[in-house]
């Protein structure tokens, strides 16, 4: 059990607003046809975590028309081809069709990935068959290896769980973004358009950005290297 807080409630308060009306396990209506596929890729290591991970991908696939990829919702697929095949194939598929591989970091992320790294340095595998944030930190490490540094990749994290200091050093050359305060510019990453204007339309899509970042304000993405001073 997790201890509440104002903290908590302020996360409720968050999830409400970005549209957590559904069930983790139950995806809404599917994104629009021909929409860019968005793999979100996260490390389940809170209850608020998660919770905001299926809120923010209810809220881009019902509320925006974005074709996402959540394991959560793809317990058939999952169960049929196994963790790291399903992976590996999303990943395929995201990059030929020009998508996104959304990264969701936390305070949990950070520690999942110095254990993973440490297993790595010491020639142990990446993690066991059913280790998704293990596999995909192979597979970003790999591609930032390469020449396309990471081409692809985005990484955002909640604010009131993560901060700047909370990326590794390794992926601070990844676009990033902080949220709320910057999901417009996120939208607009992954709808592969400039980042939405700070004033939006009253109505609809625009207005729907205003008030998920007015709270804190929007401003462009940057690299986490300049956000945490290094």
């Amino acid at each position: 059990p997790f201890p509440v807080s104002h903290r908590h409630f302020g996360l409720l308060g968050l999830a409400l607003r970005l549209g957590a009306g559904l069930s983790p396990l139950s995806p809404p209506p599917a994104g629009t046809a021909g929409a860019r596929p968005v793999l979100l890729l996260y490390s389940p290591d809170s209850e608020e975590h998660l919770g905001l991970v299926c809120a923010l991908a209810e809220r881009l696939r019902a509320g925006l028309g974005c074709d996402v990829r959540l394991d959560l919702w793809e317990a058939g697929g999952l169960g049929q081809a196994g963790t790291l095949p399903w992976l590996y194939a999303q990943r395929g598929t995201v990059g030929r069709q020009r998508g996104t591989v959304l990264l969701l970091w936390s305070r949990g992320s950070a520690r999942l990935f110095r254990r993973w790294r440490g297993g790595a340095a010491g020639g142990d595998p990446p993690g066991d068959a059913h280790d998704i944030f293990g596999a995909a930190m192979s597979c970003l490490h790999g591609e930032l290896s390469a020449a396309g540094r990471g081409r692809g990749w985005v990484l955002a994290y909640f604010s009131r769980l993560c901060s700047p200091r909370d990326v590794p050093r390794p992926l601070r050359p990844l676009p990033t973004y902080r949220l709320p305060r910057q999901l417009p510019g996120l939208m607009g990453a992954l709808r592969g358009s400039p980042p939405a204007p700070r004033r939006c339309c009253p109505g609809g899509v625009g207005g729907l950005l205003h008030r998920l970042g007015a709270r804190e304000g929007s401003s462009p993405p940057r690299h986490i290297g300049a956000a945490a001073g290094t």
